[in-house]
């Protein structure tokens, strides 16, 4: 009996992954049209197979862990800022918890050189949903709008720091802050 009940839950989560792939482009016939004029393949079963759960989180989630990862990218820098302003610039973005937790997991990188200033608001959440479009295979990252950085973060780093990122994000998500 688990494993009919295993196959249908795999079935609703494909069923489920493909509906969210599809409302982010306006339906089947949205999503069409956009893969068309953008020359874009259409995401294959294996796609579906990989997309990630956070795929299908609510915006306000994404939007957290995007800043996240985003933060996560910078925490090798970040050990060694002593500048008040720019901890307190980053702080207002994603909360005092989450600079520590970031601030923690660049302890010990010391050839990198501190970060010099906190980014812009729309520059640090652009650098996070890039690192999440390019943790996704590109067939589904055009799929749900997500535009790749030019030049695009390199692929496994992306994954590493979306990793990274959900392994803390449950602790961390309700102290940071959405745009």
């Amino acid at each position: 009996m688990s494993g009919a009940r295993n196959a249908v839950e795999a079935r609703a989560n494909l069923t489920d992954a493909a509906r969210v792939l599809t409302a982010a482009r306006g339906g089947w016939r949205g999503a069409a049209l956009a893969r068309a004029t953008e020359g874009r393949p259409a995401p294959g079963f294996g796609d579906l197979i990989a997309l990630p759960d956070w795929v299908r989180w609510p915006t306000p989630d994404r939007a957290r862990l995007a800043r996240l990862v985003a933060l996560a990218d910078l925490a090798p820098r970040l050990s060694r800022v002593v500048d008040g302003a720019v901890l307190g610039g980053l702080a207002a973005l994603v909360g005092a918890s989450a600079l520590d937790w970031a601030m923690r997991q660049g302890e010990g990188l010391d050839f990198v050189p501190p970060l010099a200033a906190a980014p812009a608001s729309e520059a640090f959440d652009a650098r996070g949903v890039a690192l999440l479009a390019a943790a996704l295979p590109s067939a589904i990252a055009g799929e749900l709008g997500m535009v790749q950085a030019d030049p695009a973060p390199a692929p496994d780093l992306a994954r590493q720091l979306t990793q990274t990122a959900l392994e803390a994000f449950v602790d961390l998500a309700p102290t940071i802050p959405t745009a």
